[in-house]
């Protein structure tokens, strides 16, 4: 070798390995980031005054010229031989594995790609990494001749859609003293948007409370999935969902969106009528004082309500309605009568009033004189 040579790699003869020729006025020379392993069968001769890093091998003599810079290990059959007025450093053996990072798609994490890129980085600081060494498997199988390899990475980027589910990377580096390093790591491929359904309440559902239970189901190809009902989360257990959820008066749009570990949402909606508010109850007739000597007793007046009237009872008798007006007769007995008008809304809302009535008998009166038709 002669002039400047750069790089890592490993040199195996059969013969002589020499590295400059000082008689011809060329010296080889070394970048200082060059490992370099030189096997020979024979004898290293190196002639140079700038440092060599690596490992020397030989069968037969290793010698260097004065002024040799030289760190790292040197093994000979034969003899050593290195000229005074040379730096050595002997390293020690390389017993740390490389080291594997960046790994891609995160471990644990979620995709929503059918071929994810699948990569990781990695280096050693003392050997380096031996790139023909690396292999990746992805669930079990190698894929190491379909990946982008260098010293520093390893990219692969799967031909056919990977279906749904979770999926396991392996990794094995190894350095040039053959220190090995593995990497496993899972993900998982999301492919479809979470779909999600409210049981109840119904749509259109008309209440009469200020809280109501949310129930309803959510499915996802790959969970877990989170699940919001108007911003609040639900307590989701085997794809079920449910919550309190508290109602303002009038109407609530009630919005479940689910969104699973990609970040893909699904959405599913009611409309309910929140009413607490009491119907209107008015009694037109009898009026105040309600007192009669009659055996029947005319009972009218009218029922109204935002949401409309449900039922209306007059002494616990349905009686009906005609544009919110009620009228009816009902016999009452000599003495206190209580009478009560009931009208319960849609919501299930009651109003009621009770009604005394008093029925009383005319007084009788008998004419004892003069005697009827007499003549006085």
């Amino acid at each position: 070798f002669r002039a400047a040579v750069s790089g890592s790699g490993t040199i195996i003869a059969t013969g002589k390995i020499t590295l400059d020729n000082v008689t011809v006025g060329q010296p080889v020379t070394f970048d200082p980031n060059t490992r370099m392993v030189l096997l020979s069968f024979s004898s290293i001769f190196i002639g140079m005054d700038r440092p060599f890093r690596g490992l020397l091998l030989a069968s037969g003599r290793i010698e260097a010229q004065k002024g040799f810079l030289f760190a790292g290990v040197a093994v000979a059959r034969g003899d050593v031989v290195i000229q005074k007025d040379s730096e050595i450093t002997f390293l020690p053996p390389d017993v740390t594995p490389p080291v594997i990072s960046d790994l891609r798609p995160a471990d644990g994490s979620f995709v929503d790609l059918p071929s994810p890129v699948i990569s990781a980085s990695f280096s050693d600081a003392e050997t380096g990494v031996d790139p023909t060494a690396t292999r990746l498997f992805l669930d079990g199988v190698e894929r190491t001749a379909l990946a982008v390899v260098t010293a520093a990475d390893v990219s692969f980027t799967p031909p056919v859609p990977l279906p749904a589910g979770q999926h396991v990377a392996r990794l094995e580096v190894s350095d040039r003293a053959g220190n090995r390093a593995i990497a496993t790591w899972a993900f998982s491929v999301d492919l479809d948007a979470p779909s999600v359904t409210l049981a109840s309440p119904r749509n259109e559902a008309l209440v009469g409370v200020t809280s109501i239970p949310v129930t309803g189901t959510v499915r996802d190809d790959v969970g877990p999935v989170e699940v919001k009902v108007n911003g609040v989360v639900a307590a989701v257990v085997n794809g079920a969902f449910a919550l309190e959820l508290s109602l303002e008066e009038g109407y609530n749009n009630l919005v479940a969106v689910a969104t699973d570990a990609s970040g893909k949402q699904g959405a599913d909606s009611v409309s309910i009528v929140r009413d607490t508010v009491l119907p209107e109850l008015r009694i037109d007739a009898p009026q105040p004082p309600r007192i009669t000597n009659r055996e029947v007793v005319r009972i009218a007046g009218s029922a109204s309500d935002a949401n409309g009237i449900a039922a209306l009872e007059i002494a616990g008798a349905p009686v009906a309605l005609t544009a919110d007006r009620f009228e009816t007769t009902l016999a009452v007995a000599a003495g206190e009568n209580r009478i009560t008008v009931a009208a319960t809304d849609r919501a299930g809302n009651r109003s009621a009033q009770e009604l005394i009535v008093s029925r009383f008998a005319l007084p009788e009166v008998q004419i004892t004189t003069p005697v009827d038709l007499s003549f006085l």
